[in-house]
Order: C-alpha cells, then structure tokens, then sequence
C-alpha cells in the first residue's frame, strides 16, 4: 500500500502533467474589441497569447500586432467584417498552426495585412474563406509563405498595396487571377507558380523571381508577367503560354 507521502507525490506529479499538457496545447485567445495584440484587455480570457495559443479575431474586430509574436492558430472572422494587421516596420507574428479566413462564411471583408512589417505563414492554410472578401495583404513589408497556397474562389485575394515581398515557399496555385501586384514588389518563387481556370496578368507591376532547380511555370490558362527574373545557375521548366515584358536570366538579385 501507499503511504501518505507517497499519494500526495502522486497527486502532484499528476496535477503538473495534466497543467503541462494545458500549457503545451495552449488555450483559445478571442479578441474583445479593436486592440493591441500586447494588450491583455483586448483578449477572452484576458492575457497576451501565448506562442502555443490559438487566436480568434473575433466579429468586427481590428487587432494590431504591435511587437514580434507566435501563435498556434490563427481564425480571422465570425459574423462581421475583421482585421488583423501590422502597421509599423519591424513588427512581426508567426503563424505556426492553421489559418483560417472568414470561419462562417459571411458576405464581409476578413484582413490578414503585414502592411510595413513581417507575416510567417508556417503551418497550413486550413481554408482563405468562399464567400465575402478575403485578402492577404502586404504594403512595404514582407509575407513568408511555408506551406503550398492556391487561390481557389474568386472572392479570395493575395494583395500588395506597396514595394513589399511575398516569398512562395511551396507550390503557388492562382485560379482566379487572385494576386495583384504593386510596382516595385517582389514575389519569390521556389516552387511551382500554376495559373488555371482564368489567365493572370502582372500588367507593367512588380517583379516574379525564381530561385531553385524546382522552379515551374505552368500557365493552363495564359500568364503575363511584368519582369521575369530567373536567378544564375537556376532552372525553370514551362509549360503553356507565358509572356513578360522583361526577361532576365541571372543575379537578378
């Protein structure tokens, strides 16, 4: 039989297991109104996230990064129009779960934007919303794409409003013409860019960069870049029609 002393050890050793585990899956943090992320009051229940801790952006909310911050998921939208983004250079938030625009489906606008700062999308992209409009937006800063991304409803946006960067990490799939450059921004491919279901044209805007020996332009439907850069030592394959107003083959930067 146990002794006293040695239950009460038990029990300790199972209450820290059981508050390890809570800690090591986070809890859920829902926005409460337009806020600062660094804000306790800005978040049910009250405390900054955590890097393990999924995030709501709650209905009609607009939530400011305003330092460098982690989170597990991230879900943008319940029943009206909601915003997450950065406004001042050097700010950043890592996504390192699921992301998820517009959650019930609803005829407003869901704002992912890293404006001058830095968005890593790490983890996956669970769904970019089919109805409203959806956007991912950068202006001077930087969006760092980890897993494959595709464009797949027509109310969903990939947007610069500003020189800033996109670096496509995996596969880059756009049925619906859904990435609008700026002039002077950059999108690094290191992967497969597809284009299917309606034709893309960059117009005179921005800048497609491959980098890689996996690089892959497949143009289903026809692709009209700007300025097309393919880094020396690289190799691109296409296939389909594809056209740009400037070609550059090597230290294209």
């Amino acid at each position: 039989t146990l002794t006293i002393k040695a239950k009460v050890v038990l029990v300790a050793l199972f209450a820290f297991t059981i508050i390890s585990c809570l800690q090591a899956h986070g809890t859920t943090k829902t926005s409460t109104g337009n806020g600062n992320w660094s804000s306790s009051s800005t978040w049910s229940p009250s405390g900054v996230p955590a890097s393990t801790d999924n995030v709501v952006i709650d209905a009609g909310d607009v939530v400011t990064v305003d330092g460098n911050y982690t989170c597990n998921n991230l879900s943008i939208g319940a029943n009206q129009a909601s915003t997450l983004q950065i406004t001042t250079s050097g700010k950043s938030l890592t996504i390192n779960g699921a992301l998820t625009l517009n959650t019930n489906g609803k005829n407003h606008s869901y704002i992912l934007d890293a404006g001058p700062g830095t968005i890593n999308i790490a983890g996956t992209i669970a769904s970019l919303g089919t109805r409203g409009n959806n956007y991912i937006k950068v202006g001077t800063g930087t969006i760092n794409f980890t897993p494959d991304v595709t464009i797949s409803n027509n109310t969903q946006s990939i947007l610069f409003t500003g020189a800033g960067t996109i670096n496509f990490n995996g596969n880059f799939t756009d049925q619906y013409n859904g990435l609008t450059p700026y002039s002077g921004c950059t999108v690094n491919f290191s992967s497969s860019y597809t284009v299917n279901t309606t034709s893309a044209t960059w117009g005179d805007l921005g800048t497609a960069n491959f980098k890689g020996s996996n690089g892959t332009i497949i143009a289903t439907n026809p692709i009209t870049f700007n300025n097309l850069i393919i880094q020396s030592g690289d190799s691109v394959q296409v296939s389909g029609s594809c056209t740009t107003n400037y070609l550059t083959i090597g230290n294209g930067g």
